[in-house]
């Protein structure tokens, strides 16, 4: 943070190349005012009813959106100090609101998210893994490689 939106690596340009833009919200990575911007991102989403669906990537360290570990499961969208990142910063919806949708999608690839995705979905729920707490979603679903999903006990 701040983030130039046109940058390939930001947020921005994920989403405008692969999402439709009928309702879209981004966070403004170049505002003056990150609390302000989280605070009218939060009310947007009550505003449009909240969120029908969270389509999320797994971090290999566990992270969900920007939300790294030791983040509070009660957080709201905010702005995160990342790790591992190009930026040192960034806005990032929270925990606690990609819970309040209805439905979640955590997507995984590749063998180096296997450990990661076994820690997420068999392992204790515990805020050094905020991917854990989707375990406690009552409708989340796990879209995963072979690779991603190789240490899995349970196997489809």
């Amino acid at each position: 943070y701040p983030q130039n939106p046109s940058e390939p690596e930001s947020f921005y340009s994920f989403a405008k190349k692969y999402l439709p833009a009928k309702k879209f919200f981004i966070l403004d990575s170049r505002t003056q005012n990150p609390e302000q911007e989280c605070r009218e991102y939060e009310r947007k989403i009550i505003q449009a009813g909240g969120l029908d669906l969270a389509v999320l990537g797994i971090g290999a360290n566990g992270h969900i959106a920007y939300n790294e570990p030791g983040t509070s499961f009660d957080s709201l969208t905010h702005l995160a100090k990342l790790q591992n990142q190009k930026f040192e910063f960034g806005l990032t919806i929270g925990i606690k609101t990609i819970m309040s949708a209805k439905k979640i999608i955590l997507l995984a690839k590749g063998a180096a998210k296997a450990v990661i995705v076994k820690r997420a979905i068999e392992g204790p729920v515990d805020i050094s893994c905020p991917a854990s707490i989707l375990q406690t979603h009552p409708d989340a679903t796990y879209i995963l490689d072979q690779e991603a999903g190789a240490l899995l006990k349970n196997k489809l």
